[in-house]
């Protein structure tokens, strides 16, 4: 969609502020201030948890060093069949 010549025209409309006779803009000022937001209980408990999570030390740190000095060092070893079985139990 092209838009050329109609931007004063659009700027004009956005400006205006339509108002219902017998209404002040100090009525929706109001209206605006008394709005509120509330979290469920469930939003919360994750909220919680992300925070606890954060500052959790990450586990087996000394594992995932040893085995990618494995890898790099090509002495890794997979058993590809453990590997295809846990993968497909997974699914299952």
């Amino acid at each position: 969609m092209k838009i050329s010549g109609h931007i004063p025209q659009v700027s004009q409309l956005l400006g205006k502020q339509k108002q219902m006779p017998g209404q002040s803009v100090t009525s929706v000022t109001q209206t605006a201030a008394t709005d509120k937001v509330e979290i469920s209980s469930q939003a919360g408990k994750v909220r919680d948890l992300v925070a606890k999570t954060i500052n959790l030390p990450e586990e087996g740190g000394s594992r995932v060093e040893a085995l990618r000095g494995q890898i790099a060092g090509g002495e890794y070893k997979m058993d590809s069949e453990e590997l295809a079985e846990k993968m497909l139990s997974a699914l299952l």
